[in-house]
């Protein structure tokens, strides 16, 4: 199906699935070209969560795919959070890498993307899940059932100051005169 789509239209697609493998199963990043064919892959290499659990890393290295705009680097997620599955695509002659996400974090999309890119100097461009991640029937139980992350809690009403804030904050008021 998407084969035929990249065909029809003539569009690489770049896009990540799990794939069922004899011993295992990977989350895989499979390139197809403006022909419909799969010329790159790349297992993701670091797992996160219960990734873990269910998953099993990639074991080697991607190679970069021989594309009409140069050598291309696909990879998945957290492979772009630390520099080095980047940086081997950028040593080896990428100019375009192709980020595969399935994200929350608040940090990867302004901080990781952008800095993969200026320090490598290359291109990256990232796509992350669209879509809510729930089916709307099953949205109000789960927000009743699952806790919010930390960063979107209304901040906890502290009884009394630590001493270190305490002392801060009487230095940081302006003095009176």
């Amino acid at each position: 199906m998407i084969s035929q789509h990249a065909r029809a239209l003539e569009i690489g697609v770049s896009l990540a699935v799990t794939i069922p493998r004899d011993d295992r199963v990977t989350i895989t990043n499979v390139l197809f070209d403006a022909a419909g064919e799969i010329i790159a892959t790349a297992d993701k290499q670091t797992l996160m969560g219960n990734e873990r659990t269910y998953l099993t890393g990639g074991t080697s290295g991607s190679a970069l795919a021989d594309t009409r705009y140069g050598p291309v680097g696909i990879y998945a997620c957290m492979d772009g959070v630390t520099f080095e599955t980047p940086r081997t695509f950028a040593v080896r002659g990428a100019r375009l890498l192709l980020n595969s996400l399935n994200s929350f974090a608040l940090d990867e999309a302004a901080l990781h993307i952008p800095v993969r890119a200026v320090e490598n100097g290359v291109f990256v461009v990232a796509a992350n899940k669209v879509g809510p991640l729930l089916p709307s029937r099953s949205r109000r139980s789960a927000k009743h059932s699952v806790s919010r992350p930390m960063c979107c809690r209304e901040p906890a009403k502290a009884k009394s100051s630590p001493p270190m804030a305490r002392s801060w904050r009487r230095r940081a008021e302006p003095r009176k005169n």
